[in-house]
């Protein structure tokens, strides 16, 4: 029973150990393929979106194709604004920092704009091109970056293509792009939607199949309340099966029923 809790606190090393193996957990299908995906984005898009409600894997997926194109020889930058008090300048800052040079990481809004001449001219001196991964991309309009995204967007279309911006978040559309009439500079558009029941009981299973475990300790009444307690939430699963998992261990149950999950949801006052 010790090896339960073992299972889940193995998640984060198997999804990264998996993520560009023969299959990846997307909320777009169980088990979609990984490739089938990767090989149907041509890369020099001007805007790509990866949107969906929270917690469905966006953030990981993202994370997946940055590797995917970093092992592929692909100059790819990943930026993080995660924070709401951006000042005017950031975005451009991440990126002419990152191609040309560290003494851009701070400076005005103006000095930044001349960087980003510098570091497109860079690219095209090279023959190179930049694949620019932004996840919780709705910080930049909180932090007062909707003009760089726009400026950005319009310096592209006047001189030359070098870079592709791929925005990750929440909603991304109606919150930066709908919102700002940028929708005519978005090139392509993934939104992941939530596991499906039946998809969240194979995730279960597939994370058990990947750990020490050598047996399934959920009843299939009791993978039924996870996933549907869980309403296609991967975070809730998670701390779910995690709480299940150690309160069973502690108690010494060779198994997990249907009636020990309610009861550990209800005396939680899980939600």
């Amino acid at each position: 029973m010790k090896n339960y809790l073992n299972y889940w606190k193995l998640q984060e090393s198997i999804f990264t150990k998996n993520i560009t193996g023969d299959h990846i957990y997307l909320s777009t299908g169980m088990r979609r393929n990984y490739y089938t995906f990767y090989n149907s984005i041509p890369i020099k898009l001007q805007l790509l979106l990866i949107d969906g409600s929270f917690a469905v894997g966006k953030s990981t997926f993202a994370k997946s194709f940055y590797w995917k194109l970093n092992e592929d020889r692909l100059n790819t930058i990943m930026i993080n604004p995660h924070t709401k008090t951006l000042k005017p300048g950031w975005f451009f800052s991440q990126i002419n920092q990152k191609i040309i040079g560290s003494e851009y990481k701070k400076g005005s809004y103006l000095y930044q704009i001349q960087g980003l001449g510098l570091s497109h001219q860079y690219l095209k001196d090279n023959k190179k091109h930049i694949i620019i991964f932004c996840d919780k991309a709705n910080y930049l309009l909180e932090g007062r970056c909707k003009d760089e995204l726009e400026l950005f967007f319009n310096f592209q279309a006047s001189n030359g293509f070098y870079f592709t911006l791929i925005l990750i978040d929440t909603n991304i559309y109606e919150n930066i792009i709908k919102q700002n009439n940028l929708s005519h500079f978005v090139t392509k558009r993934l939104n992941i939607p939530v596991l499906s029941t039946n998809e969240m009981k194979d995730y279960i299973l597939w994370y058990i199949s990947k750990s020490t475990i050598t047996y399934n300790p959920f009843s299939h009444d009791a993978l039924e309340i996870i996933a549907n307690h869980s309403k296609g939430n991967l975070y809730k699963t998670n701390n779910l099966c995690e709480i299940l998992l150690v309160i069973a261990a502690k108690e010494n149950l060779e198994s997990i029923n249907a009636n020990f999950v309610k009861n550990i949801i209800s005396q939680n006052q899980l939600v």
